[in-house]
């Protein structure tokens, strides 16, 4: 690992762990056991680090999206492997998936356009995977912008419930994915484990609303 790399993953642990305006490049080279001034080498301020978080992460996630994409033919698969692919980096990559759901308003003006664009990019794969699909008929859905919005949503929502396995994660994911879309579920997929997660999920949310 490098040096540079090193300082970002500690960056990452005390950001996960203290919050990202808690944290101080003084702090972080304490943590390092190295002098400020090795850390100021690197980034002249939190603020850029925390750019380079997000931008490593979304460029990662989207880049792993792409070498698969091609692989699929079935607008069905191409949107099961990329709802997997983003469940699965919600929790490989959980402190930076943490920082990227919660930091976006210490982002700068340029930083925050930066990450928009990013995410855009992100978006429009999964706008891809939509309009392909239901201009095949695989797809049935009213409105393809609150769809998307929708998938992301959920997504977005089942992973930040720390209860959840990822393998649970993934099976809610899928299946209201399926549901967004008009898509039927499998012959027998509403086993006795997928309504204990469904039972886990409405707790969570129950006990969110109280």
């Amino acid at each position: 690992m490098s040096k540079i790399e090193q300082v970002k993953h500690q960056a990452v642990r005390l950001m996960a762990e203290k919050g990202f305006e808690a944290m101080s490049l003084r702090r972080l080279a304490a943590a390092l056991g190295v002098r400020s001034g090795s850390v100021y080498t690197h980034y002249p301020s939190k603020g850029q680090l925390l750019l380079d978080v997000y931008c490593d992460y979304l460029e990662d996630l989207l880049s792993t999206w792409l070498e698969q994409r091609n692989q699929l033919i079935a607008s069905s698969l191409k949107l099961q492997r990329f709802v997997s692919i983003y469940v699965g980096f919600q929790y490989a990559r959980a402190e930076e998936s943490r920082i990227v759901r919660l930091d976006f308003r210490s982002l700068d003006d340029d930083g925050q356009l930066q990450v928009n664009e990013l995410k855009a990019q992100y978006r429009a794969e999964l706008e891809s995977i939509l309009c392909q699909g239901r201009q095949r008929g695989v797809f049935h859905f009213v409105d393809l912008h609150a769809t998307q919005l929708a998938i992301f949503s959920v997504m977005q929502g089942v992973c930040a419930e720390s209860s959840l396995s990822e393998s649970e994660a993934l099976d809610v994911c899928l299946n209201a994915v399926r549901n967004l879309t008009g898509v039927p579920a499998s012959s027998g997929a509403r086993t006795h484990g997928e309504l204990r997660v469904r039972g886990k999920v409405a707790a969570a949310l129950m006990v969110s609303r109280a």
